[in-house]
């Protein structure tokens, strides 16, 4: 989304952004932008924020499920 959607009408591309993952639905955001960016060298410095704001609700599941999140297997 960065690359393509154009907010004041320019791209905001690979600089200085911030992601902000609320809760645990969102919660794989930073997982993602390190596996598939910033360990391609792409998005360094891009940041990530999450927001708890109920820890009760942690979204904890089987490791079995971790083929469908599709990230790399070290990162089990």
């Amino acid at each position: 989304v960065p690359w393509h959607v154009p907010c004041g009408g320019v791209c905001y591309g690979d600089g200085n952004l911030v992601f902000i993952a609320n809760d645990w639905h969102t919660a794989l955001l930073p997982v993602y932008l390190k596996a598939y960016y910033r360990d391609n060298g792409m998005m360094k410095y891009t940041r990530s924020l999450l927001v708890i704001h109920n820890i009760a609700h942690q979204g904890r599941g089987p490791l079995d499920d971790f083929s469908y999140v599709d990230l790399p297997p070290h990162y089990m």
